[in-house]
């Protein structure tokens, strides 16, 4: 049998030959692998974002049995007050692969931004002149007033000071004025005049209940929203109040008769003791990854139902 002896140059073609296939076979592996390993990590993302979510419901199961505790407590159905059940934080607890902490808070304690119209789009001026009085005691430009209304109502005509379609589409990301109820108080940062420091100081004292004839409960306003309830109010008054407050007064009318506020007319429209609408947050940590979620609360008697959920970016 003859051996067939290859020339110089076809011998070290050859070689090349195969070194190439031999490093095409390793980059195929090792794309394999890193393919595999990005799929893995992807499974890994989305099993941990599911897991999340469903903690977050649990969370929110968690907030309504509170509040039905609460409820069922004759002291807890006379009024709400920030030494409710509710009102309180979820310690840092254990589950499987992290932890997780939630907080429920009323909403009723603060401003409604969709109370400034009425059921008829009617420019509510009780409503009005209070959101006016507090951007005041904020310290805010007042023409987010004016903004906000042409936000609100239904049509194009601008209020004195205020910014209708024509100022959203000269944007560099054209947009129109909602002209609806604000399903979520972060729409606000939407407004020209509303900017980021703006935001951070309105934000605590602001809600968007999509009930337009949400109440103010007197227990549970900070003192600035209390402030903000009628002309003449100083933050001496309200200090008082806020100290003979304690857990909460078990009528409007104890309010109302403080005896620091006998030259003070306080309208008790858009007033109660009552809450309906609350916030739960969770913060959910799972591998090392943090995310959070924020659930909007509506109770109508002994009704519960999400009027607005989300998963906060970090």
């Amino acid at each position: 049998m003859k051996t067939l002896i290859l020339p110089v140059k076809q011998k070290g073609a050859a070689l090349l030959i195969a070194l190439a296939i031999t490093v095409l076979a390793a980059v195929l592996a090792i794309q394999a692998i890193e393919t595999g390993q990005l799929d893995m990590r992807r499974s890994s993302i989305l099993i941990r974002s599911d897991q999340a979510q469903q903690l977050a419901l649990a969370m929110e199961d968690w907030a309504i049995s509170l509040i039905q505790r609460d409820q069922g407590d004759p002291r807890g159905a006379a009024y709400d007050g920030l030494e409710d059940i509710w009102y309180q934080q979820l310690p840092v607890t254990q589950v499987t692969g992290g932890t997780i902490s939630a907080r429920l808070t009323d909403l009723d304690g603060r401003f409604n931004l969709n109370s400034l119209l009425d059921v008829d789009g009617i420019t509510d001026p009780l409503a009005l002149g209070r959101f006016r009085r507090l951007l005041g005691i904020l310290q805010l430009n007042p023409v987010i007033a004016d903004q906000l209304l042409d936000w609100l109502d239904n049509d194009t005509s601008p209020q004195p000071q205020g910014a209708e379609d024509d100022v959203y589409r000269n944007r560099q990301t054209p947009a129109l004025a909602a002209n609806q109820m604000i399903s979520h108080v972060s729409e606000l940062r939407l407004l020209p005049a509303v900017d980021a420091v703006a935001w951070q100081r309105i934000e605590a004292f602001v809600q968007a209940s999509p009930q337009h004839t949400a109440s103010i409960n007197v227990n549970t306003a900070p003192a600035e929203v209390l402030l903000s309830l009628a002309d003449g109010i100083t933050r001496q008054m309200i200090n008082s109040v806020i100290r003979q407050r304690g857990g909460g007064f078990d009528k409007l009318s104890v309010f109302l008769q403080q005896s620091v506020f006998e030259n003070i007319n306080i309208d008790p429209r858009g007033l109660d003791i009552h809450s309906r609408n609350y916030r739960a947050i969770a913060e959910i940590q799972l591998d090392g990854e943090v995310s959070r979620f924020e659930t909007l609360l509506q109770r109508s008697g002994s009704v519960y139902h999400v009027s607005f959920r989300r998963r906060i970016l970090l």
